[in-house]
Parts: C-alpha cells; structure tokens; sequence
C-alpha cells in the first residue's frame, strides 16, 4: 500500500474526497454539492506529486497527518480528522437506530426479517409506536456531535495512558455520553424526559443492540505504543474496532435497510493495512506545516516541553508513491518532492491521466459510489442530507464548512448539532 492509497482509504471512510483530481478536499455529504474542507480558513489538499512539488501555500494544509511530531500534542490535521471520524459514526448510528426502530415498532414489517435479523426483536419485545416516537423526537433531534452533554459518540486523545509503565505513548478513548444517561434511574435523557422509565430501557437497549454492552463498548479505545505517528494510530486503530462493529450490526441487517442503504452504511476499512506501515509511508512525503502539532507548554512554569522522546528516522530508501490519481503502481520512482527522473513517456502517461480527471469534476478521485448516487429509494431521498433534514426540520442547502475552534470543520446539517456524512438512502418514514 503506498500513501496516497492509504489516505485516500482513510478519507472515503469518512466521506472526504478528491473531487477535481488536483489534490483539493472536499466533503460530500450531498454528491450535488462538494463542500470544501478548510482549517483555519486554509484548504487541506492531498500530498499529490503536483502539490509537492508547487511547495507550502499560504492558502493550503497538505494532509499528512504521519508527520505528527512525537514530542508535540495533537495537530490541527489530527484534531480534524478525530472530528470527521465521530461525525461519520455519529450518522450511522443515528440511521440504524432510527430504522431498527421503526421496524420494531411496526409489527407489519417483522415477517419480512430473516432469523438471524429477527433476533433483534426479541430484546426489544414492547418497541412500540409511542417509545418510537420518543426515540426520533427526544434522543435522535436532540443528539448532537458539539455539544459534550448530547453527544452518541466521543473520541478523545491524549498521551499515554490511565496505566503507568505499560509503553503506551498516546490513547484514543471511545465514550458514548448517552449511556450515562441511561444509567440513571429516571425518565430523563439528554435533558428532556420521556415517556416512561420502560420506554427509556427499551431505547437504551435499542443502543446496546448497536453499540454493544459496557465490556464491548469499552473494547473499542485503544493505546498506541507507535513510534512513528502515534495519535494517528492510536485514532485511526479505535475507529476501525467501532467500525466493525458497525459493519456487523449492517451486514446483519441489511434486509432490513434495503441493499442500497446497507452499501451507504458500510464502511470499507480496507486502509487497515497500512497501520503496519507507518515508517515506510510516513517517509514519502516530508513533514508539512500543520500536521506536526502543538507545542506542549507547562501550564506552572510556562516552559516549553523539552523532554526527550525518541522517534525512529525516517525510512532512507526508495519506496513506492502512488501519482496524482491515487492508482497503484508497481513502477519504482522517485520520491515526488525532488526533480522526478521518469521517462519520458511515462511522465506524459501520468499527465494525461491528470488532465482527463480535471476535465472531469464530477468523477470522485477517491469514491467509487457514483451510480448509487444517482438512484433514489422508493420510500425517501437521495441521500444522508435528506434523513437529516426530514428528522431535524432544517435543510442542508448552500451551507459550508466552518472552522471551530479548536481548527477542525464542522458542517451543519441539523438543529442542535452537526454531522458529517453523505449519501444514505435513508428508509425513514414516520418523524
């Protein structure tokens, strides 16, 4: 795997791409309308050959989050990418609570359930219309990505771990706030009250049925001892354990969903591999301005952090780096920040297959789920946006992202919160 393979895997899963073929991120959510990706009012690109070579833009961030700087705190490019990765979770969670929801409570729609999918309904045998109800209007409405009291999912990062000693340089923890809530013995969630302290079990089962129990919701943070980038490890290892999990409550489902939705839902993950690469794709491209991270000052004596901490060198060899196109090749070239000595049929090879992407905006560099778009559900809209709006009563047209303040985007796709994701034929029928 070579690492614009990797990002670019990292990037789908989170409903980030390519869409010019000039390297230039954007977030489709609605496929219609790619919606730049900023941070700080600066454009994040991809590190393309073509992208390198024109050097640091005033008006650019070039993504590489593997040039974290060990002896630093989080990135800005880390911060983002930890927010994009809660947000696209924070969606599915919400599109496969509402829909195991709303066929639990319609018993017409049970008989069309296979055995293993059926099984379901069994743990949540009194799901009816009132406690769906409850579940859309006073948990699904309110559920936000911002706000800490609202939130489905929470993922922080910090260094080392609760454990002292056991080599751990950096921790990705994995917290579902709602949870909490349930835990306590009244009628409230997330502020507001519902129906009945029965209602709130069957809705907090409906989330263990997703989620999994306390054992396995815990299973999923996960403390990274890489010596090379370890916050993008530590992140990108957790999102793939609540990412099979995911996958799984989908697959099981996907009668349920329709074939379209399921596909939407899922995520490919196939990026893990490069997990066990970090030294040799962390030395293709050199470290970039706003990946490194924040220095770390002591908050007593306000001294910068200086303490040693060993980090590997790169790699000195020649490695494989994928062109501008993010395709693969097995063709052994040099590194794409110094004069390139392809031939030269090979460089117009590679120049034509740019030229042909930019003609094309509308193709996606890093999708492949252009013809899904195109189709339309029989019982909803074209896409996430369209779920959203319907369970939120706000729209999503000719919004951007914004910058928060932490220097990550947000975009806003529903009252009381944000999400970010695209592309969902959601089956929702009843707000």
């Amino acid at each position: 795997m070579d690492l614009n393979v990797f990002y670019a895997g990292v990037l789908k899963d989170v409903m980030v791409e390519d869409t010019t073929g000039s390297g230039l991120l954007s977030s489709v959510y609605d496929a219609e309308k790619p919606q730049p990706i900023t941070i700080g009012g600066k454009r994040l690109v991809l590190p393309q050959r073509d992208v390198l070579k024109a050097g640091n833009k005033d008006d650019q961030i070039i993504f590489h989050p593997l040039s974290e700087n060990i002896t630093r705190a989080e990135s800005d490019v880390i911060k983002q990418l930890r927010d994009l990765i809660q947000w696209r979770c924070h969606a599915i969670i919400v599109v496969l609570a509402q829909e195991l929801g709303r066929v639990a409570a319609t018993s017409s729609e049970h008989k069309r359930l296979g055995p293993q999918a059926g099984k379901y309904l069994k743990q949540v045998p009194d799901f009816d219309e009132r406690t769906y109800d409850a579940l859309v209007k006073k948990v699904l409405k309110r559920a936000s990505v911002t706000d800490p009291e609202r939130r489905l999912i929470s993922i922080t990062l910090r260094q080392g771990s609760k454990a002292k000693g056991d080599g751990v340089l950096r921790s990705a923890n994995v917290h579902f706030p709602i949870f909490e809530d349930f835990a306590r013995d009244d009628v409230d969630v997330m502020g507001t009250a519902l129906p009945s302290k029965k209602a709130k079990a069957k809705i907090a089962k409906l989330f263990e049925i997703i989620l999994g129990t306390e054992d396995e919701r815990t299973a999923y943070s996960y403390g990274s001892s890489n010596m090379d980038a370890p916050y993008l490890h530590a992140l990108l290892t957790a999102f793939h354990r609540i990412g099979v999990r995911l996958n799984a409550i989908v697959a099981t489902h996907t009668k349920l969903l329709g074939d379209d939705l399921a596909a939407e839902l899922k995520l490919d993950l196939d990026w893990v591999e490069g997990l066990e690469e970090f030294a040799r794709l962390r030395a293709a491209v050199p470290p970039q301005k706003g990946n490194e991270g924040a220095i770390k000052v002591d908050a007593e004596t306000g001294k910068v952090d200086s303490a040693p901490v060993t980090q590997r060198e790169p790699v000195k060899e020649k490695i494989l780096v994928a062109p501008p196109t993010a395709r693969e090749t097995k063709e052994e070239v040099d590194l794409p920040w110094e004069d390139g000595k392809l031939d030269a049929n090979r460089r117009r090879e590679l120049d034509r297959e740019l030229a042909e992407r930019r003609e094309d905006n509308r193709r996606p560099v890093l999708g492949r789920r252009e013809e899904r778009r195109e189709e339309r559900r029989e019982s909803g809209g074209t896409g996430i946006g369209d779920f959203l709006n319907k369970l939120h009563g706000t729209r999503t047209d000719d919004r951007r992202d914004t910058d928060d303040r932490r220097g990550g985007v947000r975009q806003r796709v529903f009252g009381g919160g944000y999400a970010s994701d695209r592309g969902f034929r959601a089956g929702a029928r009843r707000y």
